[in-house]
């Protein structure tokens, strides 16, 4: 009788506990990364819309033409304590930029200074520190939506929803 062995060798590629957010806001391949939380769970989707040619007497459409892109993340992410280290991260690796709920404006200053916006980021990657390795990585990030979550024992959440204008591959 066969002994019953996984068929996976070696590590893992990923483990979502290994896995950081960094950001930057410089257009710069040089530029430093800064890491800004632990993910909890993150979601990335992309969709191409397409233009079906459907003609008489075909049963299906005879030819798909592309019509547009659309990139979408969902990040959900621990809210770590400002400049403080993350947990069982060594201290060069220390949280260097305020989570991601910072950069958001009030509703207040968004809707009555003209100069409020929402932060626009170079690019956006998610790295797992244990591998060495990006998950994804995407460019030309907004945040679309922002908030909070909590459950009773549990630690607190930032769910983030943002556009990219492409994931880098």
């Amino acid at each position: 009788m066969e002994s019953m062995k996984p068929d996976i060798k070696g590590k893992a590629i990923a483990k979502g506990y290994n896995c950081f957010v960094r950001v930057s806001k410089v257009d710069s391949a040089t530029s430093p990364s800064n890491i800004i939380g632990y993910v909890t769970s993150f979601q990335a989707t992309e969709d191409f819309q397409v233009q079906e040619a459907v003609c008489l007497g075909n049963l299906g459409p005879i030819a798909l033409d592309p019509q547009g892109y659309t990139c979408n993340i969902q990040i959900a992410a621990f809210i770590p304590a400002v400049k403080t280290s993350l947990i069982n991260a060594p201290v060069a690796d220390a949280l260097t930029a305020t989570p991601l709920e910072n950069d958001m404006p009030s509703r207040a200053g968004f809707m009555d200074d003209s100069d409020a916006t929402v932060e626009k980021y170079s690019y956006l990657d998610f790295y797992d520190k244990k591998n060495s390795r990006i998950i994804a990585k995407f460019t030309g990030v907004l945040v679309t939506s922002n908030g909070v979550q909590s459950e009773g024992n549990a630690y607190v959440r930032h769910n983030v929803s943002m556009r990219a204008l492409s994931w880098d591959k």
